[in-house]
């Protein structure tokens, strides 16, 4: 299987762009799908459980405590 470049892949007819993705390197992969405006995504957020409300919490606060740490005071 030869290696195809996101140029190249851009070029081919519709029925074979997704047939040939596969063909990309992972980095032409990640450009195609963030980059691909026929490909609209709609990205929703279930409603969390209480658990996962704390758990969520509890990392916010530390990841805001290691910024304070390592960057101190914002001003906002």
């Amino acid at each position: 299987m030869s290696k195809l470049t996101l140029e190249e892949s851009r070029k081919l007819p519709e029925d074979q762009k997704t047939e040939r993705y596969k063909e990309l390197s992972p980095h032409d992969m990640f450009l195609w799908r963030i980059s691909d405006p026929g490909n609209p995504r709609v990205i929703s957020r279930r409603a969390l459980t209480k658990e996962e409300e704390e758990k969520e919490a509890e990392v916010n606060r530390q990841f805001e405590q290691l910024l304070q740490e390592k960057f101190g005071d914002s001003g906002g």
